[in-house]
């Protein structure tokens, strides 16, 4: 019981850390290093150091906070994570096989915002709940 209560309160610390130095940088910074490896909140990709980007909406990779300050995606992606599907779930939710639902996405019966990677290439697909065709 008292390791549960170390490792709450070792979580609490940083979280108190963080929000501190957030108040000194209200739009976000890079996590050190040594705070290890972390995943996106949107993407889940495995982030750490300079790649982890955390601001009032949690810690994400580059391409899915460079996605957010250009409105390709909403905040609410962040804060609702029942409000979108990522596009691995078409299979799980909807038995839709990923060649379908690009297929889908390019004849329009699918709305999808793509995040691109640094050579524009498409990186990930969110489909917004509301936006369901």
């Amino acid at each position: 019981m008292l390791n549960f209560a170390r490792v709450v309160y070792d979580g609490y610390k940083r979280d108190m850390r963080r929000k501190e130095k957030l108040k000194a940088s209200p739009m976000g910074f890079h996590l050190d290093e040594d705070e290890g490896v972390h995943s996106c909140l949107i993407c889940k990709q495995s982030i750490s150091g300079k790649q982890t980007w955390y601001d009032k909406n949690g810690i994400k990779c580059p391409f899915c906070q460079r996605a957010l300050d250009r409105k390709i995606i909403p905040m609410s992606v962040c804060k609702n994570r029942k409000s979108w599907y990522a596009f691995w779930e078409l299979k799980s939710k909807f038995n839709i096989h990923p060649q379908t639902g690009y297929k889908m996405i390019r004849e329009g019966k699918l709305k999808a915002r793509i995040i691109r990677d640094e050579n524009n290439n498409p990186y990930v697909y969110i489909l917004l709940k509301k936006e369901r065709s």
